[in-house]
């Protein structure tokens, strides 16, 4: 099994290292996908970060980690060069364990409100503009029921389309209040 913990370079003793990994279990929708956010594509951000989360797990050991294997490996087998690489052979896949609490982060303005029983979510994206990569689109909604999302945000095209500029970073795209078919102003942040 391959470390990096011990280099003299290694990022890995940083607490933003951590937060950076955690942000994306925290994330989770009910069907293991990830908000499509600003410029991703949706229904393309399924979880499926096995190298990076072999990585996590060797590392750390945390059952936080050990959790998202499960998921992941729930939908596709094992064998993987990550695993080969990093794989800890202390791992035990488990039945998956899903997010079930609200997560609320203000300084990221992502809020996710959870009802797993009825696989039910509710995003609201209240983020600061964040430049060139950022949408038209706060506050967003995306709404989850049965596990199914029943009002997506369609995210975008792939770069280079023509419709990236013209359609998908508009706020009529998302689910966002529209008024005089003019696209919301971003919002200003107060330090």
């Amino acid at each position: 099994m391959v470390r990096y913990t011990h280099q003299d370079y290694s990022l890995m003793t940083q607490p933003y290292y951590r937060q950076m990994l955690d942000l994306p279990i925290k994330l989770l929708m009910p069907d293991d996908t990830e908000p499509a956010f600003n410029d991703c594509i949706p229904m393309k951000d399924t979880v499926t970060y096995p190298d990076l989360y072999e990585f996590a797990y060797a590392c750390y050991g945390e059952d936080n980690y050990a959790r998202m294997l499960s998921i992941i490996y729930d939908k596709e087998p094992r064998p993987s060069l990550g695993a080969f690489l990093y794989g800890d052979p202390r791992l035990r896949i488990t039945e998956p364990v899903r997010e079930t609490g609200n997560y609320h982060d203000p300084d990221n303005g992502i809020t996710i409100f959870r009802n797993p029983d009825q696989g039910r979510a509710v995003v609201v994206k209240h983020t600061p503009y964040g430049g060139e990569h950022d949408h038209y689109d706060k506050p967003g909604l995306i709404i989850y029921d049965q596990n199914v999302a029943i009002l997506p945000d369609m995210g975008t095209t792939g770069y280079g389309a023509p419709m990236h500029y013209s359609y998908y970073k508009n706020t009529l795209t998302h689910n966002v209040q529209c008024a005089e078919e003019s696209n919301r102003h971003p919002p200003i942040r107060r330090y």
